[in-house]
């Protein structure tokens, strides 16, 4: 029972710490925009939830987005790239949305993100990754831009971490705006 009693205090001011953490340190996101990408994020937060019964426990990204282009978006996915208070690298994932998105639309969406020291989370860089239209066709990004971006806050980031497959991705829900919630 002491044992029991110690874990949930050792808890409790985990959670106080990261909550003072975020108040002296306030999270930082970063949004890289590539010319010719069909969609537009409009707007990024990010930061850590504990979590309890009804949020998950993670790196909550929340994002606003808009269809730029004259084609119908069936699919796209997002890379999330986060860094600790050190600047040190924490994860990567892809956040995905499968509904259909016409001209000048936007959505919102949520992915949460599980990574290892998670509570550490402040600075957040997020970029469209790849887009299905309706007719079949794809997009791709660029990761010059987004490994510009990242080298500003690490000079010596591994490109490789940025070209890894996305095969550990699990679905983690449906996120606000239909958008599908990934994490790794």
């Amino acid at each position: 029972m002491l044992l029991k009693a110690a874990a949930l205090k050792a808890v409790a001011l985990s959670a106080i710490a990261a909550t003072a953490l975020a108040a002296v340190l306030p999270e930082r996101t970063v949004i890289v925009t590539q010319p010719g990408s069909p969609i537009q994020i409009t707007k990024y937060q990010a930061h850590y939830n504990e979590g309890n019964r009804f949020v998950a426990r993670g790196i909550a990204h929340m994002v606003s987005y808009t269809n730029t282009s004259p084609k119908k978006v069936v699919a796209f996915r997002v890379g999330i790239v986060s860094f600790n208070v050190f600047d040190e690298f924490l994860g990567r994932m892809g956040g995905y949305a499968t509904e259909d998105l016409v001209p000048n639309k936007g959505a919102p969406g949520t992915w949460t993100q599980n990574v290892y020291a998670g509570s550490s989370f402040h600075t957040g860089i997020m970029y469209v990754d790849k887009v299905r239209f309706e007719d079949g066709t794809m997009w791709v990004s660029d990761k010059a831009p987004v490994l510009e971006a990242i080298r500003q806050l690490q000079k010596d980031f591994d490109s490789k971490l940025l070209e890894e497959r996305l095969n550990r991705e699990v679905p983690g829900g449906e996120a606000a705006g239909g958008a599908a919630a990934a994490g790794d």
